[in-house]
């Protein structure tokens, strides 16, 4: 019963957080090949576009 009159449709929900590797997880060093190329120190099979993290698709 809703009082207000207001119903929730799925496109108000939020989003789910986006994956986030875990806080102790082993760091392995990956290189970076956009631009500057650089080296990173990451959470093993996990990589980031600067905004989130993303898990590496399995090999």
């Amino acid at each position: 019963m809703t009082l207000s009159g207001a119903t929730a449709h799925a496109e108000n929900q939020p989003a789910p957080p986006s994956p986030t590797p875990p806080p102790l997880a082993p760091k392995c060093l990956s290189f970076d090949f956009g631009p500057p190329a650089h080296w990173n120190y990451l959470p093993c099979g996990w990589t980031t576009d600067g905004k989130r993290w993303i898990p590496l698709p399995p090999p």
